[in-house]
């Protein structure tokens, strides 16, 4: 990462503690500024590259702070931290176009997650799950040439989980995540010259075929506490607020929480965030797009459903 960048982290001094230590082995200056008030002061004085912001040192309006500190540093994105997380705005920060990043404090990858953000937002490496792995833990990848590929696919990831000593509940659930990932990507994310879906207006029991150039790929990889798993396409076509409005959708928990429609994409993303510990978008727009979700698989199926969550996106033109 190149030196030199700066970041603001706004809250209490000690709770924050991590992120600080962060931003520091990062290679970055870490100001740090205890309440609202004082980070517009900061914000007045000098320009940070980042800011990092704890909402529970906003007060009782928090989205109306956010608007603000974002007004006054437009060109710095704001790293949101929460615990417990997602916070009680979360639906609400989803329909704002500049919220791109939450990161759980209680997260059990916290630091980790914080360093990889801050390293891709440093134009580090943007794709791979290997960004949320450490050095030495192997990444396993299977090329989808279509619909009925999915099946192997499955079987791999299943003896990787039989091979880490996942089964049960917590493998069902990651494979019905996978099947859904490898479902999007076949007839969802394709789409032509002109910028129009291939396949979406197929029922998925309809067997799609993918040229050489459409194909996408699953990755999947663990360092024995937390796992990651991911596709990616050759499209970059799923916008960062069709993902959000996705979710928020179905934070809602209404009628239209999710689409059943043949070929629709929200069921799939939702249970992604619903059950994972993380979830990033990883977008290049017409060239690539990449789903990751990080899980702690060390606790039982009732932890993990309970256990704090982060969102992140991110966009390299």
């Amino acid at each position: 990462m190149e030196p030199g960048f700066s970041a603001l982290l706004v809250g209490d001094s000690l709770r924050l503690r991590p992120a600080q230590r962060v931003v520091v082995c990062a290679g970055g200056q870490a100001a740090l500024a205890p309440d609202f008030d004082r980070a517009l002061t900061c914000l007045g004085e000098r320009p940070v590259t980042y800011l990092l912001v704890d909402l529970a040192a906003l007060g009782d309006q928090p989205l109306e702070a956010l608007r603000t500190l974002h007004a006054r540093a437009p060109q710095s994105p704001l790293l949101l931290l929460a615990a417990p997380s997602p916070p009680g705005i979360f639906r609400e920060l989803l329909a704002e176009p500049w919220f791109a990043h939450l990161l759980a404090l209680e997260s059990p990858w916290f630091m980790e997650e914080l360093l990889a953000t801050l390293r891709k937002l440093e134009r580090g490496p943007l794709f791979g799950v290997s960004c949320y792995l450490p050095w030495g833990a192997h990444v396993h990848e299977v090329r989808i040439a279509g619909s009925e590929a999915k099946g192997s696919a499955l079987d791999r990831v299943a003896a990787f989980m039989g091979d880490l000593g996942i089964g049960g509940r917590v493998l069902h659930r990651l494979q019905d995540i996978a099947d859904e990932m490898i479902m999007n990507a076949v007839y969802d994310a394709p789409v032509g010259a002109d910028g129009r879906p291939l396949y979406t207006h197929l029922s998925r029991q309809t067997p799609v075929t993918l040229a050489d150039a459409e194909q996408c790929v699953l990755s999947f990889g663990s360092d024995g506490k937390m796992l990651a798993l991911g596709i990616r396409d050759p499209f970059g076509a799923l916008a960062v607020s069709t993902l959000k409005g996705y979710v928020a959708k179905g934070l809602r928990r209404g009628a239209d929480q999710i689409d059943q429609k043949a070929g629709g994409a929200g069921l799939g993303l939702y249970l992604q965030f619903d059950f994972m510990g993380s979830m990033v978008l990883n977008l290049s727009p017409g060239r690539a797009t990449e789903m990751i979700g990080l899980l702690d698989i060390r606790g039982s199926f009732r932890d993990l459903a309970t256990a704090p969550k982060s969102f992140g996106c991110f966009t390299q033109v």
